[in-house]
């Protein structure tokens, strides 16, 4: 039995042709159908990222979500996203590489079917039977009968010729029709492998959108962190730094205070000078209207008397002279009360404006306390502990 001219041929395609593409295809539906739920899965969890990243922003507190099966499923997705997607230019490649031999085949095929007609005709021609042939054998004229029985062999190898050109023809008659949709469907997994493309382009702008929204939402949560950091330390310098301002004020009265008495005292003495002063000024001026009279007596005396010289030469003691250097002595005194007081009073007046500076600072010192005592109770209302947190 002769083999077929394309016997090998129709036994590559239905053995590696048309079944590496049933595979394909069926691995290409198997792809198509994962990336529908893959995409319906990530936008399902960039819905659920917006609406965390959104409850983030708008609440007060730290919130904290829980992501593990989240992270899960998109590290399974993306694994599996890998491999078809390797598998999807592995596909394009594969349908591609076919698409450019598959036509040659197509063209042999059609140009062995017109060589098949044209053989088949020239046997039909070669093999066409007359009325006046006969089959009948006559003993007398061996040569004809010769020449029958070479004819029928001949008819014979026609006929069967004709037979194995008409299976060749069936068969290359198949094989280019099977080829023919073998193109075709090269065709729709090339429109596929566009389709396919987009899918992917989609679902990588789907795992963009879903680590932005996390890192968003992560970067939401460490400003809320350092907030809050912030926050305590500020606090706790703010505390600090006012028990200092406090303590060195207090220190600062202590020290007024100590100062405000020894002016006190030091005026104390200088009105005590002055009380002095005035007692002795008074003792003069007594003394003085006593020697007036003393003088004015002994002026009589001396009128009247007869022993005026015992009144001449008699020793009186000159007190003017002493009275004199007290009242300089006292004149002196004084004038340094005088710029003492003037220096107690300039320091008095000093310590008054220092005491209205420090009475603003401490204004503002309540005023500061009272906004800082707002905002932490603002803050243990909302991270109270014994209050129910919101969980994801």
């Amino acid at each position: 039995m002769m083999n077929l001219r394309h016997e090998a041929l129709d036994k590559e395609y239905e053995l590696e042709w048309k079944k590496n593409q049933d595979l394909r295809m069926g691995y290409t539906a198997e792809r198509m159908t994962a990336h529908s739920e893959r995409i319906a899965r990530g936008k399902k969890r960039c819905e659920s990222l917006s609406e965390q990243l959104a409850r983030q922003q708008k609440s007060s507190r730290l919130l904290l979500f829980k992501r593990a099966a989240m992270n899960e499923e998109r590290d399974a997705d993306t694994t599996v996203f890998t491999e078809h997607k390797d598998g999807c230019k592995s596909a394009l490649d594969a349908a591609v590489s076919n698409l450019a031999m598959a036509p040659e085949y197509v063209t042999r095929l059609d140009s062995d079917v017109d060589i098949n007609k044209q053989e088949t005709d020239d046997i039909l021609a070669s093999n066409y039977r007359t009325p006046m042939e006969g089959d009948v054998v006559d003993d007398r004229d061996p040569f004809m009968n010769d020449v029958r029985t070479r004819r029928r062999a001949f008819q014979v190898e026609l006929d069967a010729q004709q037979n194995h050109l008409a299976a060749e023809f069936g068969v290359c008659e198949s094989l280019l029709r099977r080829i023919s949709g073998f193109i075709t469907r090269l065709n729709e997994e090339t429109a596929i492998a566009v389709t396919e493309d987009t899918l992917i382009v989609e679902y990588h702008a789907f795992l963009d959108s879903e680590k932005k929204l996390i890192a968003d939402e992560e970067a939401c949560r460490e400003q809320k962190k350092a907030y809050l950091t912030s926050l305590l330390t500020d606090a706790g310098n703010w505390v600090y730094d006012a028990l200092h301002d406090h303590s060195k004020r207090k220190k600062r009265e202590a020290d007024r205070l100590v100062k405000q008495a020894l002016r006190a005292s030091e005026l104390q003495r200088l009105v005590q000078h002055f009380t002095h002063r005035v007692i002795e000024q008074e003792e003069r001026i007594m003394r003085q209207k006593q020697r007036i009279l003393l003088g004015e007596h002994k002026l009589e005396m001396l009128k009247s008397s007869d022993s005026w010289f015992l009144h001449v030469t008699v020793h009186t003691p000159d007190i003017g002279k002493h009275d004199a250097k007290c009242l300089e002595m006292a004149r002196k005194e004084r004038e340094d009360d005088i710029l003492q007081g003037g220096k107690l009073l300039a320091e008095d007046d000093g310590d008054t404006t220092s005491v209205t500076a420090e009475l603003a600072k401490s204004k503002a010192c309540a005023d500061e306390k009272s906004v800082k005592r707002d905002v932490w109770a603002y803050v243990e209302e909302v991270y109270n502990a014994d209050k129910p947190q919101e969980k994801d």
